[in-house]
């Protein structure tokens, strides 16, 4: 069998390329996808939750007490 033309760049993995991810560049297959975006969401959802305190603090009436 025939590989395909673009396969994963991740280390070891022959699958085909179904996506590029656009946070690290790289071409990867759907289980790889997958994979990154859970961890990314890990990464990113304590920053988001964060970034709403410090919003919810600017915004709240004390302050500026």
């Amino acid at each position: 069998m025939a590989s395909p033309p673009f396969v994963c760049s991740i280390d070891g993995c022959k699958r085909a390329v179904t996506c590029l991810c656009r946070h690290c560049q790289k071409d990867v297959c759907s289980k790889h996808f997958n994979e990154h975006q859970i961890q990314v969401n890990n990464e990113l959802i304590p920053i988001t939750d964060r970034l709403n305190e410090c919003k919810n603090d600017f915004f709240s009436p004390n302050f500026y007490d």
